[in-house]
């Protein structure tokens, strides 16, 4: 489980909402135009992903899930929450879901939510307490995990 990153989710149930929209398994929920509401999401998703991610690269920090980090990003979007990069992913794949239009789409983002925020997210928690110590206790204080 260790190399299958969220990105590979995220991916992943990309792949499960296109293959449920072009096939659906159940009744949709929204119908045209209506679900377009959903391109809102996604684009609002993916630059809060693609902001994080510039983030780390400035800091010159490693962004991979599994290894150690290098350094300790706390300002821009990390100011308001501890997960930005999540959240973007998250809201992304909500608007995918809502473009898709049928119910069983929706599985996909709750799923993502689901192994981040028991999986994902505990994990780096740990490595992040563990490297940075009270300084990180300090910033969990102050920033909530999601918005």
């Amino acid at each position: 489980m260790k190399r299958f990153l969220p990105p590979h989710l995220f991916f992943c149930c990309i792949l499960f909402i296109l293959g449920v929209s072009i096939y659906p398994l159940g009744p949709s929920f929204l119908s045209f135009p209506w679900n377009l509401t959903g391109i809102v999401l996604i684009v609002v998703g993916l630059a809060i992903t693609l902001v994080s991610n510039r983030a780390f690269t400035e800091a010159e920090t490693n962004i991979k899930t599994f290894d150690a980090p290098d350094q300790f990003v706390r300002d821009g979007l990390f100011a308001y929450s501890r997960n930005p990069m999540y959240l973007g992913f998250v809201l992304s794949l909500c608007g995918m879901a809502i473009c898709a239009g049928v119910w069983i789409a929706l599985l996909a983002p709750i799923l993502f939510f689901e192994l981040s925020a028991y999986w994902y997210i505990p994990f780096e928690e740990d490595v992040m307490r563990a490297t940075f110590g009270e300084e990180y206790l300090a910033y969990c204080q102050q920033t909530r995990r999601w918005l």
